[in-house]
């Protein structure tokens, strides 16, 4: 995964002459959007609008983003004054990569542009008295650039990244370098909906970012788990809400699998549908994988289908449950037997929510790192064991794998099935807990017991099954299930739903980093699952 990096400003606050520095830092490419137009167009930006006006050169504008976002080279680029203000160059720009805001007070802005003034004509139209500033040689007033900035505030502001430009160029590109450090962005297509998942620390301005591209026209429902800490969780909600301009309904649910009965699921919608949410609302989960779970299974029958936004807040739920526009909800008869594909528009993982997770609430959330590392990318699955630890780079080259193969395979009718590794015997397990036993915990016991199947079949070697069983074994993860668990989950084990009435297609390993799906009678399933699951 390259970097890719758009910079956004107002005119003169130093787009260019930053991205150049921060470009030639990095040792990538460097490109600006005016002068790409220029080339496409045969006009410079100045005249293109006097020529067509602006509604056009807009339009022209996004199109252009949007071929420079086909490639996939690291980039960065500088975008015009006014990209963001466009509904269509916004999201081009949000495709693009990560989006930072070059940020300066009028005064200095209006010193630059005395210096340059450059051939600026919608600057001069801001001018409170345009038809008189047309004839001056500058436009630089601030009176004029706190017509503009004020008309553009709210564009300004639906970025991922804001940096001050107060200093020289050198100390500019340096604060730009440090904000999208270790920040990632990440795709993950389903159907003809399109995930943006941003990866990293300190993500409150993506989040205001997703929530203007948004424009909910009714009340935004925030589902918030309430195992999350306040301290951490209400700076996300007090950042969004001067933007929710409907108001804000907060809905409160238990962290765990608790929060996706039907029971809850109706209480959300009853409480968002008094407030007067609907598919004009966005509807954002804030909490644990159970909670981001119900929250677009929400946001999936609100109106028929509402805008979710996803801001989950456990390693579970930031490497698997919330990606891939999988929701559901719980049934006695199993764990997410009833549900829908509705992906959020928006994925916030910030991993500074990490921190107040338990050893062994962390530890869970690696197997599913882990899992993606045995299924595609062993060189992951060794990292993360070697390093005991999930790095803000591993995590993104996790969700950048899964996101690859839901993109290819969304609703699950091949690829997709892979990521079920571990997953027909881990889930049984847990409902046959009662949920007591953690989804990272009862996945590690699954994929152990796949490894040990594996081998006994002949595709995988005894060096790899004992590598993997040791590699979650390092994270203190279990391996086997109690007897008496064990026998409980047979009963639960025909809910998985990659079966039919006779066979079912089974995740197993050919190598690691190489799963496979082969398909087994569900006697041999039960037989010999049961036989790999306990203890030996």
């Amino acid at each position: 995964m390259g970097l890719r990096l758009a910079l956004s400003g107002a005119p003169g606050v130093g787009k260019s002459t930053t991205g150049r520095q921060v470009a030639e830092k990095l040792g990538i490419d460097f490109l600006d959007l005016d002068v790409l137009i220029e080339a496409k167009t045969g006009l410079s930006s100045a005249d293109y609008i006097r020529a067509h006006g602006e509604a056009a050169f807009r339009a022209t504008e996004a199109s252009s983003l949007l071929d420079v976002g086909r490639a996939e080279e690291s980039l960065v680029l500088a975008l015009g004054g006014g990209t963001l203000t466009s509904a269509a160059g916004l999201e081009a720009a949000r495709n693009f990569g990560l989006v930072v805001q070059l940020d300066a007070p009028p005064a200095a802005i209006a010193h630059r542009l005395q210096k340059e003034p450059g051939d600026r004509p919608l600057l001069k139209a801001s001018a409170p008295d345009a038809s008189r500033s047309e004839a001056l040689s500058s436009p630089a007033s601030e009176s004029t650039l706190e017509a503009l900035l004020a008309r553009r505030s709210r564009a300004y502001r639906a970025v991922d990244r804001i940096v001050s430009a107060e200093g020289t160029v050198e100390e500019t590109a340096s604060e730009v370098i440090a904000a999208v450090d270790d920040v990632h962005v990440v795709w993950c297509s389903v159907g003809q909906v399109r995930s943006r998942v941003v990866i990293g620390r300190g993500l409150k301005q993506a989040l205001i970012g997703a929530l203007i591209r948004l424009e909910p026209r009714r009340p935004v429902v925030v589902v918030r788990d309430d195992g999350v800490p306040s301290a951490l969780a209400q700076p996300f909600v007090d950042a969004i809400t001067p933007l929710a301009l409907a108001g804000i309904v907060e809905i409160s649910v238990p962290g765990g699998e608790e929060a996706k009965t039907w029971a809850s699921l109706g209480d959300i919608l009853t409480k968002a549908v008094t407030a007067g949410a609907g598919r004009q609302s966005a509807v954002i989960g804030l909490g644990g994988g159970a909670t981001c779970d119900i929250a677009a299974m929400a946001a999936h029958l609100l109106g028929r289908g509402g805008a979710a936004v996803l801001i989950p807040t456990t390693l579970l739920s930031q490497a698997d449950a919330s990606v891939g526009g999988k929701c559901a909800a719980n049934l006695p008869a199993g764990r997410n037997v009833v549900g829908a594909f509705h992906p959020a528009s928006d994925v916030i993982v910030d991993v500074d929510f990490l921190e107040t997770l338990s050893p062994e609430e962390y530890a869970s959330g690696a197997a599913e790192v882990l899992k993606m590392g045995l299924i595609l990318d062993a060189d992951l699955f060794r990292t993360v064991v070697a390093d005991r630890h999930v790095s803000v780079a591993s995590l993104a080259r996790a969700v950048d794998h899964k996101a690859s193969v839901v993109s290819r395979d969304p609703f699950e009718h091949g690829d997709r099935k892979l990521l079920n590794l571990g997953h027909t015997l881990g889930h049984a397990l847990e409902s046959a807990s009662n949920y007591t036993l953690r989804h990272g915990d009862a996945v590690a016991i699954g994929t152990a017991a796949i490894a040990r199947l594996s081998h006994e079949r002949g595709w995988l070697t005894a060096e790899e099954m004992d590598e993997i069983i040791c590699g979650l074994t390092d994270f203190s993860l279990p391996t086997t299930a109690p007897a008496d668990l064990l026998q409980r989950s047979c009963a639960f084990l025909r809910a998985d739903k990659k079966g039919d009435r006779d066979v079912l297609d089974l995740v197993a390993l050919g190598a690691l980093g190489q799963a496979r799906v082969v398909r087994l009678s569900w006697e041999e399933v039960e037989r010999d699952l049961m036989r790999s699951g306990g203890v030996r």
